[in-house]
């Protein structure tokens, strides 16, 4: 009967230290993720807003969309690692290993993975170049001459769906040359 409930104070004690903490880094990391995708959204409104981009509005709107959604997500993906990995420290877990692993893991996936890197540094010029943006009409030569509505683009690939309903993955680094009827003089 002692040991019982030794070990439910134990518990209840765990409870409101490490237990709140955890709960209050879990808050912490979904509101700093809330707050982070407000910010970006203004800033990147601004960004956009000093560079004429069109005679409307919007393809500015459309490259600011898109540039803060890829900024957006890639912000919150730093923020729930960072959150988790304190949620570890918080449970006594040994965090180094982990992040011994995940540099190995990295310097693995930097050697192994240049396909994906050059995806990324491709969709990257696309986005700050502002080649195309969501909701544009483009062809893409090199990828067997698909042409469509862009439907998502991230810094790994460009979705695209073509007249018929049909939606094509491409991968940034296979994309050399685009053709935009969205800008320009285009009768498209």
């Amino acid at each position: 009967m002692l040991n019982q409930i030794l070990k439910i104070e134990a518990i209840y004690t765990w409870l409101f230290s490490s237990g709140l903490k955890i709960v209050f880094i879990v808050i912490i990391a979904l509101v700093v993720s809330w707050v982070s995708k407000i910010l970006i959204r203004r800033l990147m409104k601004r960004v956009v807003g000093l560079r004429p981009i069109a005679r409307d509005g919007r393809l500015a709107e459309k490259r600011m969309k898109t540039l803060s959604t890829v900024i957006t997500k890639t912000v919150s993906v730093v923020i729930f690692i960072v959150a988790i990995l304190m949620i570890f420290s918080e449970l006594k877990l040994n965090i180094t290993p982990i992040l011994t692993g995940a540099g190995i893991l990295g310097l693995a996936v930097g050697f192994g993975a240049k396909t994906l890197v050059h995806d990324a540094i491709n969709g990257l010029f696309i986005l700050v170049e502002d080649q195309f943006a969501e909701g544009d009409e483009i062809k893409i030569v090199k990828a067997a001459g698909v042409e469509g509505k862009v439907k998502e683009i991230n810094l790994r690939r460009t979705i695209l769906i073509d007249k018929e309903g049909i939606e094509h993955i491409i991968p940034n680094s296979l994309i050399q040359v685009v053709s935009n009827f969205s800008k320009g003089e285009s009768k498209k």
